[in-house]
């Protein structure tokens, strides 16, 4: 009977360790998409301030 209780908390731990597993790959998703958007977001900040130092470099 022990033996049985302890495959069945096993199961159970490796039950938790496949949805942690899941939720941490769904984190790293959504840090990644995160990521991404706060690098294209830069990259549009970039291109706006070099437009700007451009037309004040022209006197406008």
């Amino acid at each position: 009977m022990k033996n049985k209780r302890k495959r069945v908390e096993r199961k159970d731990d490796l039950v938790k360790l496949k949805r942690n597993q899941s939720q941490i790959e769904a984190q790293q998703k959504e840090n990644n998409a995160f990521a991404f958007n706060i690098g294209s977001y830069s990259k549009n900040v970039e291109t706006q301030l070099v437009i700007y130092d451009k037309k004040v470099e022209q006197g406008g």
